[in-house]
């Protein structure tokens, strides 16, 4: 196998099926690009590095792009979350309340609002990465997330995985305690006191993320090309063109 076959860039949309895998020929190694497409030219990572004109991405960039990802999503959730119990609590629900009834569909709803908000984070984040090839702080920092095996856009399942182990217990870090909160409220608002261990449970909902979070920064730093467990669980890689970040 030569060189441009490892490194170069391929063609990969008229190329011969054999085995269900894409049978490529080399190309000119400078034809590569990285468009917010799901098809066309894409590069092919080799065990030791991808293709020519990419490269991985140092941590600091990625925390950055991640820690913009993070504002947006806290920020969207926290509101979306907050919009939606009160507009139940003051609105729907507020005259069953106020009769001391009702309780436990609102606890029922609370729950639902906090599965909805978590679902569409899910999808939306899956597209993103499925379609765009990076989220919103990536973007911003002109970082590609693509397949390790091959260099084209995650499938959807990968996607989702990334979202999972990435971006999943963002929700529970912002919303957590505030659904602890909530029902903590209700509770006051039947004229029930509060249980002694809400305080420790809103702890808790914070801590566990904080704690995943830093054995996922604890994995990319240990790796020598920066791919944390979130990258090898979904098998991707994070790249950006060679030269200053855009």
């Amino acid at each position: 196998m030569t060189s441009d076959e490892r490194y170069g860039v391929t063609d990969l949309e008229d190329r011969p099926v054999v085995n269900h895998e894409v049978a490529s020929e080399a190309d000119d190694p400078t034809e590569w690009d990285l468009d917010t497409e799901p098809s066309g030219r894409t590069f092919a990572p080799a065990a030791d590095g991808p293709a020519p004109g990419v490269r991985y991405v140092e941590f600091p960039v990625r925390a950055a792009a991640f820690a913009l990802d993070a504002v947006l999503l806290i920020i969207i959730s926290d509101y979306a979350f907050r919009a939606v119990y009160t507009f139940i609590f003051s609105g729907i629900l507020g005259p069953t309340l106020a009769q001391g009834t009702g309780s436990e569909s609102l606890y029922i709803v609370v729950v639902f609002a906090l599965l909805a908000l978590i679902a569409t984070q899910a999808v939306v984040i899956t597209y993103l990465i499925r379609v765009f090839r990076a989220t919103p702080g990536q973007l911003a920092f002109g970082l590609f997330t693509l397949s390790r095996r091959d260099g084209r856009a995650l499938n959807p399942s990968a996607a989702f995985v990334r979202w999972l182990v990435l971006f999943a217990p963002l929700p529970v870090l912002t919303v957590g305690p505030a659904v602890v909160a909530v029902i903590s409220q209700i509770l006051a608002f039947l004229g029930q006191a509060p249980a002694d261990w809400s305080a420790l449970v809103s702890t808790l909902t914070q801590l566990a993320p904080v704690a995943w979070f830093v054995v996922l920064i604890v994995s990319v730093l240990l790796d020598e090309h920066g791919r944390g467990l979130h990258d090898r669980l979904s098998g991707a890689v994070v790249v950006r063109r060679e030269g200053p970040p855009s």
